[in-house]
């Protein structure tokens, strides 16, 4: 006898929201991730990092970036030296990975990097390095939306929003 092909079917895994990594190296634009949260559907900001380098929650967040299915973790961290900053980032992204998710990193600068450092950070990909020059919060806010909704991960997750 055949099997319909519903009883085939494994289960239907939702997609898991990306993690967002919102380095502000300037120091002066904290508002960016809070204006950008309220741009996507369900987020989670995470302030900052612990002392062992893992995110800080907000209370109504979920203590771990990689456990929510239904929220968008966006994790702000507020380093001047994006070196150490792109190491943190690195770290996502192997917990990202690990549990199957997307990793997304941005560095808020006042002027590009080529300007600023000799040696630039690797980032690794799905990165951007943002200009805020001239910028007010929420055009910075919209231009990293738009940003964010060119790549997969994110598509998919507002579908279900």
């Amino acid at each position: 006898m055949a099997r319909s092909k519903s009883s085939k079917r494994q289960g239907s895994a939702l997609p898991k929201p990306p993690i967002v990594f919102i380095n502000d190296s300037t120091g002066g634009h904290q508002s960016v991730p809070q204006k950008l949260a309220g741009l996507v559907p369900q987020p989670a900001i995470y302030s900052g990092l612990t002392e062992r380098g893992k995110p800080r929650y907000n209370a109504g967040a979920t203590p771990d970036p990689t456990a929510g299915l239904s929220e968008l973790p966006i994790i702000t961290n507020y380093l001047g030296d994006v070196h150490r900053a792109a190491e943190a980032a690195t770290s996502f992204w192997a917990d990202a990975v690990k549990n199957g998710q997307n990793f997304i990193s941005i560095n808020l600068t006042e002027r590009k990097a080529e300007e600023k450092s000799a040696t630039k950070p690797d980032w690794g990909t799905n990165h951007l390095e943002f200009e805020m020059a001239g910028l007010t919060t929420d055009e910075a806010a919209e231009k990293i939306f738009k940003w964010l909704c060119k790549l997969p991960g994110i598509l998919a997750f507002k579908a279900l929003a």
